[in-house]
C-alpha cells in the first residue's frame, strides 16, 4: 500500500466515525477540530476552487485534503492538488506556533515567496499577542474566523503592510471583527533654525502604497499593491498617532497629523466606509 493510499484510508475511516454517529448534534466542523493531534494535524476552511464558497480542509503529514458532501450527502475525502509539498504554501497558525516564533522578527509574519507565488494563512484558533503581517511578494489569502486585535503599537511599521507587486485577499467571516491598530507615530527631527520640521505622521493601520506610473517615482515599473476585502465580517483599521514635531532653537515645534480611525463593513458584496473620524 502506498503512503498516499494509507493517508486516504485513514481519513476515510476518521470520517466514517462521524457519519456512523447518527444521534450526534456535533457539526462536521467541530468534529474535525476534535481530531486535531490525532488523525490529522489541523483543520480549517478555505475557498479551494475560486467559487467564493469555503470548504473544510484537513492537513495530514504535510498534505491537504478537502472534506465535503457528495450528491448523496455522504462525506468524501479528496486530495487538494497543488497545495502543500512543492505547491501553494498553506500555514495554519495556532497560539502555540505563534509563541514559538523567535528572533528580531518575532511577531511579524513575513510573506515573501516570490512573484507568482500563492500562500494561504488560516487561524486554527484565536491568537493573541502583538504581531503584524508584512506582504512583500506574491498573492496571500488570510482567513479570519475569530475576533482578533491585530496590533503592533510601538513598532515602526503598519499592522498590515502590502508592498508593490504584492496582493492580499483578507477574508473576515460573518459576525467576526478584526481590529487592525498601528498605534505608532514618529517625532519630527530637531531643526537648527528658528522653525521646526513636522513629524513624519502616524503609520497607516493597513498600508497599500499607490504608484503613479507617470511619475518619476514609478519604482521601475512595479505594479500597484492590491487589497481585496472578502466575507461578511467587520474590519476596523486604526492608524498611529502622529509624532511630536521636532524641537528648534526658538522652542517652536512642527505639527503632526491626528490619529485616524476607520471602520468598514461588508454589505452585500461591497465594502463601505462605516465610520471615519
Amino acid at each position: 500500500m502506498s503512503e498516499e493510499t494509507k493517508r486516504r484510508e485513514d481519513l476515510e475511516i476518521m470520517i466514517a466515525g462521524y457519519a456512523s454517529d447518527m444521534d450526534t448534534n456535533e457539526t462536521i466542523d467541530s468534529y474535525l477540530k476534535s481530531r486535531e493531534g490525532k488523525e490529522i494535524e489541523s483543520s480549517f476552511k478555505m475557498d479551494v476552487d475560486g467559487s467564493g464558497k469555503r470548504k473544510n480542509v484537513v492537513e495530514k503529514e504535510g498534505y491537504y485534503y478537502v472534506v465535503e458532501e457528495d450528491e448523496n450527502e455522504n462525506y468524501v475525502v479528496k486530495k487538494l492538488e497543488g497545495a502543500g509539498e512543492g505547491g501553494e504554501k498553506i500555514e495554519v497558525l495556532t497560539q502555540e506556533r505563534f509563541n514559538d516564533t523567535e528572533g528580531e522578527n518575532k511577531g511579524t509574519m513575513i510573506f515573501d515567496n516570490g512573484e507568482g507565488s500563492k500562500t494561504t494563512l488560516a487561524f486554527g484558533e484565536k491568537v493573541e499577542g502583538e504581531f503584524n503581517f508584512d506582504i512583500r511578494s506574491g498573492e496571500v489569502t488570510i482567513y479570519i474566523d475569530y475576533d482578533m486585535n491585530l496590533t503592533n503599537q510601538g513598532m515602526a511599521r503598519s499592522a498590515i503592510n502590502i508592498e508593490p507587486n504584492a496582493k492580499l485577499n483578507l477574508y473576515i467571516e460573518e459576525g467576526v471583527t478584526l481590529i487592525v491598530d498601528s498605534g505608532y507615530g514618529e517625532d519630527g527631527d530637531v531643526a537648527d533654525g528658528l522653525g521646526a520640521k513636522g513629524g513624519p505622521g502616524g503609520y497607516a493601520g493597513i498600508r497599500v502604497p499607490w504608484i503613479d506610473k507617470n511619475s518619476d517615482n514609478s519604482r521601475d515599473g512595479k505594479e500597484q499593491a492590491e487589497l481585496n476585502l472578502l466575507g461578511n465580517g467587520t474590519l476596523i483599521a486604526i492608524g498611529g498617532d502622529a509624532g511630536n514635531g521636532g524641537g528648534a532653537v526658538s522652542g517652536n515645534t512642527g505639527g503632526g497629523r491626528r490619529r485616524s480611525e476607520q471602520e468598514l463593513e461588508l454589505v452585500g458584496n461591497r465594502w463601505k466606509r462605516w465610520r471615519c473620524k
